[in-house]
């Protein structure tokens, strides 16, 4: 036997989530280390099942969930299972050490990026084919890095006006 992690999405546009069914979801749950969260018309809900196999973890975890939804407000939940997803606890485990912050740059490291001045980034930020930030600190602009990296792939760095072609 494994440990595994699985994960449901319930989506019911024609009823309103609220906290008694996430609680309601829990507690039946509550043996399975379970994680709910709920918005509007959704919910997920992440738990451990012991399986021989993914497939036999999807079944186990899907047989949980309708059982803890099957009583009181959450039953009207049970048709709208609308995704899955099972992953082994040690991978899980592995990829929860993984930054979940991009790469971030200001102007500084875009000027260096781009080997031109902090005046000059500054410059090249306010024109339509950069990136756009990801957030206005009061410090200033702050992108992801590998978008800066992708805008320098193709940037035009030929000094001077472009030239327009009239038709003659």
């Amino acid at each position: 036997m494994r440990g595994w992690s699985v994960r449901f999405e319930i989506n019911k546009p024609d009823v309103v989530v609220t906290e008694d069914h996430a609680d309601q979801v829990m507690d039946a749950l509550s043996s399975h280390s379970p994680s709910v969260s709920y918005g509007p018309h959704a919910m997920s809900a992440r738990f451990c099942v012991e399986a021989e196999s993914p497939n036999r973890a999807l079944a186990s975890g899907l047989n949980l969930l309708r059982s803890a939804l099957r009583t009181g407000k959450a039953s009207a939940l049970l048709s709208g299972i609308v995704g899955a997803e099972v992953q082994a606890l040690d991978d899980l485990d592995r990829s929860l050490q993984d930054p979940t912050i991009p790469d971030l740059v200001g102007v500084d490291e875009v000027a260096k990026m781009l080997e031109v001045t902090k005046q000059r980034a500054s410059q090249l930020a306010k024109k339509q084919e950069f990136p756009k930030p990801v957030v206005l600190l009061a410090s200033g602009p702050v992108w992801k890095r590998v978008a800066v990296a992708r805008f320098a792939g193709y940037w035009d760095r030929r000094p001077g006006r472009k030239k327009v072609l009239v038709g003659s």
